[in-house]
C-alpha cells in the first residue's frame, strides 16, 4: 500500500448558493495540490457548482464521486445534491438558500456517518 492509499477523504459542503461559500469552496481546493484535490468531495448541486466555476474561472475539474476510487490525479470528486429546481439570487437570504445548504451539510454528514468520508469541512452559511 502507498502512502497516499492510507489518506483520508473529506467532504467540502459548498455552503449557502446565494453567499460566498461555493466560491470560497472552489478557489481553496483549486490552491491544494493535486494529490490532495483527489481526497476531495465537493458536496453541491450541479447549478451552484458551474455557478461558481463561472465566476472564479476555475479550470478545476471533477467527476462523480465513486466510493471505491479516487479520481485521477488533480480531479476533484463531486456528490451531486438534487435539488428543486427554484431561483436562488445570489447576495439574498431567503428560504430556498437556506434548504438548499442545510441540504448539502445533510449529504456531507451523511457520507461521513456511512464511513465514506472521514469528515466534512462547511464553507459559510447564513445563520438567517
Amino acid at each position: 500500500m502507498k502512502k497516499n492509499d492510507i489518506l483520508p477523504r473529506f467532504a467540502i459542503t459548498v455552503g449557502d448558493p446565494a453567499g460566498i461559500g461555493p466560491e470560497v469552496s472552489l478557489k481553496a481546493v483549486a490552491a491544494m495540490p493535486a494529490r490532495l484535490r483527489q481526497r476531495l468531495v465537493v458536496v453541491a448541486d450541479g447549478r451552484t457548482l458551474e455557478k461558481a466555476r463561472k465566476v472564479t474561472k476555475s479550470k478545476t475539474r471533477f467527476a462523480l464521486f465513486d466510493e471505491t476510487k479516487l479520481p485521477p490525479l488533480g480531479v476533484v470528486a463531486f456528490f451531486e445534491v438534487k435539488l428543486p429546481k427554484t431561483k436562488i439570487a445570489v447576495g439574498k437570504v431567503s428560504a430556498a438558500a437556506g434548504h438548499a445548504a442545510a441540504e448539502f451539510i445533510n449529504a456531507g454528514v451523511a457520507l461521513s456517518l456511512l464511513g465514506k468520508t472521514s469528515g466534512i469541512v462547511t464553507a459559510p452559511i447564513h445563520k438567517k
